[in-house]
């Protein structure tokens, strides 16, 4: 069957959802290749289609976003498996679902942050959860967006979005979100950029031929142009260096300061 998205965990386990005309399907495979006798399918009349999944650092945990149909409208909803020994004990696995705070939205991404805290990114909000218990994951936070939401980005200790700026000069503000759910900060900015990330505790936002660096105080540590197409721009091992990579060339910034 066609693989429409794959999650792996930090040890190896993948998860892939695949898809037939009227069903969706999850399938796990050890490192090795080899398939784990586990499976969830679902329709999108009964428990909905999956649309985005994510597996916790040790594989015992999925998360995932669903799409389903009620009374003719297309809503979201978030599911959290559990297929350790003790998950075993629960009809389907299932171990958490939330549904009414999606009333009216779509969730495109979902992921494990760290083994404890992940989050649900939805076309009009954020919302964090906790598996500290994890027979029974909970909801710490959600934070509802007015504004369109552009670019979304994280890291283990971190997710950020990007909106249009309704307020201000500036026609972008970047938010940061620690993976409790606590803002970091937010900042006002108009690089014309087409990439977006977090890198340790920076946020990087860059295009072809330009880059700003944010700490995570939202103070701006480089503003910059380059005369060479950037494709990537990333942490140097040095503190307080990056590295901007283009297809031909390679260069290190030292931030002063």
């Amino acid at each position: 069957l066609p693989i429409t998205k794959v999650a792996v965990s930090a040890h190896g386990v993948v998860a892939a959802i695949q898809e037939d005309s009227k069903s969706g399907k999850i399938t796990f495979f050890r490192k090795d290749g080899t398939p784990l006798d586990i499976s969830i399918k679902s329709t999108l009349e009964k428990d909905g289609y999956p649309i985005d999944i994510s597996l916790s650092p040790d594989g015992t945990q999925l998360m995932v976003s669903y799409i389903y149909l009620s009374n003719g409208a297309a809503k979201g909803q978030v599911v959290f498996y559990n297929f350790s020994e003790i998950g075993k004990n629960v009809p389907g696995r299932l171990v958490a679902g939330y549904k009414d705070i999606y009333d009216n939205s779509m969730i495109a991404r979902v992921r494990f942050m760290t083994e404890t805290y992940s989050c649900a990114f939805a076309d009009n909000s954020l919302t964090f959860f906790s598996s500290k218990n994890v027979m029974s994951p909970e909801m710490l936070v959600q934070i509802l967006v007015e504004e369109e939401i552009r670019s979304i980005f994280y890291s283990e200790n971190y997710a950020g979005i990007v909106v249009n700026n309704t307020t201000g000069e500036n026609p972008y503000r970047v938010d940061v979100y620690k993976n409790t759910g606590e803002k970091q900060f937010s900042k006002d900015f108009n690089i014309q950029y087409t990439h977006a990330d977090i890198d340790g505790d920076y946020v990087l936002l860059y295009n072809e031929s330009s880059c700003e660096v944010y700490n995570m105080q939202g103070n701006l540590k480089f503003r910059g142009e380059f005369d060479f197409t950037v494709s990537k721009v990333t942490k140097g091992r040095l503190p307080g260096t990056f590295i901007v990579m283009g297809p031909q060339t390679i260069k290190e910034i030292k931030l002063g300061g």
